[in-house]
């Protein structure tokens, strides 16, 4: 296995990593994209997020980050959600593009929410919440336009 794919798997697999995706359905899918040039799939099984080798074919999500990026989620030592959803805030608001990672939204806000996308946000507690209050995201309405921003066509 490539040194992505072991750095995407070794964050992912991570305690917290799998708490903060429980809500999630099974059977929904990620696209990672690490480099431009790796393609994974994130997927949501029974026993919990796995991270397969293989490119997604239809994402309801797709990330693309750098292995720098990998390496700093896995220097993160906290197992709190809050605080890791911050790192990963973090990450997608970083204007180094070393580090930074981006995110597309590839279904609808119903998809989202009926797939437990949505269920994942208060996971994150009041770490996650102040850290969007920072961004002006201070309510539903303006999460919901950052979620459009992100909306990209299928």
């Amino acid at each position: 296995m490539s040194e992505r794919f072991e750095a995407l798997e070794h964050f992912f697999l991570r305690e917290v990593c799998q708490k903060a995706t429980k809500p999630l359905r099974v059977g929904t899918e990620m696209s990672v994209k690490v480099d431009e040039n790796e393609h994974y799939t994130l997927r949501r099984e029974k026993e919990g997020l796995k991270v397969l080798s293989t490119p997604c074919k239809t994402p309801d999500l797709s990330f693309t980050l750098t292995l720098e990026t990998l390496k700093k989620l896995n220097a993160a030592k906290t197992e709190d959600v809050g605080e890791m959803g911050v790192e990963l805030l973090k990450l997608l608001a970083q204007n180094d593009p070393t580090v930074k990672m981006h995110a597309k939204v590839h279904i609808g806000l119903f998809d989202l929410l009926t797939k437990g996308y949505l269920g994942v946000l208060p996971l994150g507690g009041p770490a996650v919440m102040k850290f969007l209050g920072a961004k002006g995201l201070t309510n539903m309405g303006k999460i919901k336009e950052a979620i459009s921003r992100l909306r990209t066509d299928k």
